[in-house]
């Protein structure tokens, strides 16, 4: 695989289906590169279509208390918490914040305000299998752009 990383983003055009798509994809290409991964699950409990999965990260929540309640917060750690990446996943196109850092401190996944704002950092191969994800689930390959960072 080749190591250097370009910047990518979703097509302007990109319907917000399409932005989690993407959003989606490249989440599981990046997850083994990612030293951890943030998502915030700020009123994705209370929707209906996102409930299940923002349940499934509820006990990720970092245990600090924010004016009436716990912190919405989830920290992931790839390799220890791969069984709920399919989770993850599902919310990183509908949540307010999500963002995955690479050693040491290095940002290459950022997905936030529901999908209307997404960059990646990905190699050529990441890229083609993001490209490829999207076109086995019907997408057209034209939602992943480059983008300028």
């Amino acid at each position: 695989m080749s190591s250097a990383r370009a910047s990518f983003g979703v097509s302007d055009a990109a319907s917000p289906a399409e932005a989690q798509a993407v959003a989606s994809a490249a989440l599981q290409v990046l997850w083994a590169d990612l030293a951890w991964f943030d998502i915030d699950l700020t009123g994705l409990l209370d929707a209906a279509e996102t409930a299940d999965a923002a349940s499934a990260l509820r006990e990720y929540r970092s245990r600090k208390w924010m004016g009436r309640g716990l912190s919405e917060n989830v920290r992931l750690y790839p390799g220890r918490n791969d069984d709920v990446l399919p989770a993850a996943q599902a919310l990183v196109g509908r949540t307010i914040g999500s963002s995955g850092y690479a050693e040491p401190d290095r940002l290459i996944f950022d997905a936030n305000d529901e999908g209307t704002s997404c960059w990646f950092e990905l190699t050529e191969d990441q890229a083609a299998d993001v490209v490829a994800t999207l076109s086995r689930s019907g997408h057209a390959s034209t939602l992943l752009v480059r983008a300028a960072r």
